[in-house]
């Protein structure tokens, strides 16, 4: 496994959590509001999905340790660098004294991008098996 691809798979989480969550964001805030206030919504929504989702990705670049056969072969440690930095920014959340709508909103962020890591997370163990030799 090389530095590329591990960078490949930081910037596809980017990009695809960054767009379910700003989907799943507008879907929230037309459920809730009405669909007249959208419009004038779209900038906040974009920039807040896309604060998060860096913030998220920034914690996702541990990956980059992956480089090293003795730590990816290690299940534990490969799924602490892979989730954890995800799974504690969803657990912060609940501490946080945050509004209920901007709880959700984040939770919403959070969980978007933990579906796209476990999805790119299957796809890199099936292309580099944690037992073979990686190159």
């Amino acid at each position: 496994m090389n530095t590329k691809y591990l960078l490949q798979l930081i910037f596809k989480a980017l990009a695809f959590s960054f767009a379910l969550s700003f989907i799943l964001g507008s879907a929230y805030y037309i459920k809730t509001v009405k669909f007249d206030n959208y419009i004038p919504a779209v900038p906040s929504i974009i920039a807040g999905s896309l604060l998060l989702t860096l913030i998220l990705t920034l914690m996702e670049f541990a990956v980059l340790f992956f480089q090293y056969h003795s730590i990816y072969t290690s299940t534990i440690v490969r799924l602490i660098l892979f989730f954890g930095g995800t799974v504690g920014f969803l657990t912060s959340i609940y501490f946080r004294h945050l509004s209920e709508s901007n709880i959700i909103f984040y939770a919403i962020t959070g969980i978007s991008f933990l579906g796209v890591q476990v999805i790119l997370y299957v796809r890199m163990l099936r292309k580099y098996p944690p037992s073979a030799k990686m190159g």
